[in-house]
């Protein structure tokens, strides 16, 4: 069995690859070993069939520490971890003279690396939402409140003011090149970064938003 000292030295790490170090790194790797131990006891189990606490033991922490990471079992296994981006959020805020698409571009790369999942990894989660399909209500909240979070983060980024309109486009713009970026980098055979991809998504979405005649279009924000 597997145990968080472990993982700190093997959990997302490329072979050939030196390992993370520094606090915010093993924080990263304990949280990556816990979502991927909790998806492996609902395969094997069922997601009524583990605790919080066999979980715990498995992965070599405690339950004080599990909940710093995650508020119930089932974000555990969702991979929906406490202020996982925080850090990259503070520097999405902070670049305010940025051009904004790119920037919610590169907090979206950011946020999938962190994520550092594999084709099996993927084809793992789609088992378990097949199995427990009560987890795709949970997925889908998780991600409205994601989105939510994000518009509001731009409007306030952007002193948009009552302006939700621009937030939300931007928004919803990028999040749907993520969504179609992801499938082109699980994509049997692809050999491109997953960072590369989402450029060439936003350069093809570039041309078509110029194509579009600005008298054509009504904006009421």
């Amino acid at each position: 069995m597997q145990t968080t000292a472990d993982a700190e030295t093997t959990t997302g790490v490329a072979e050939g690859e030196e390992p993370e170090s520094g606090v915010g790194a093993r924080q990263r790797r304990t949280s990556r070993l816990l979502t991927s131990r909790a998806r492996e006891l609902t395969v094997e189990n069922g997601l009524a069939g583990f605790t919080v606490q066999r979980l715990c033991d498995e992965v070599g922490v405690s339950r004080r520490t599990f909940f710093n990471y995650f508020s119930a079992k089932e974000d555990a296994v969702l991979g929906v971890a406490r202020g996982a981006d925080d850090d990259h959020v503070r520097a999405f805020m902070a670049a305010r003279s940025g051009d904004l698409v790119t920037d919610l571009a590169d907090l979206a790369v950011e946020a999938f690396a962190e994520l550092a999942l594999t084709a099996e990894d993927l084809e793992t989660f789609r088992t378990i939402l097949d199995r427990e399909p009560a987890l795709l209500a949970i997925l889908l909240r998780s991600a409205q409140t994601q989105q939510e979070r994000f518009v509001a983060m731009v409007a306030e980024r952007e002193e948009l003011g009552s302006d939700r309109v621009t937030a939300e486009v931007a928004v919803k713009l990028v999040g749907g090149l993520v969504s179609l970026s992801a499938e082109g980098f699980f994509a049997p055979g692809n050999l491109l970064p997953f960072s590369e991809i989402l450029e060439s998504r936003l350069a093809a979405a570039s041309v078509l938003l110029t194509r579009l005649r600005s008298k054509d279009l009504v904006y009421t924000p």
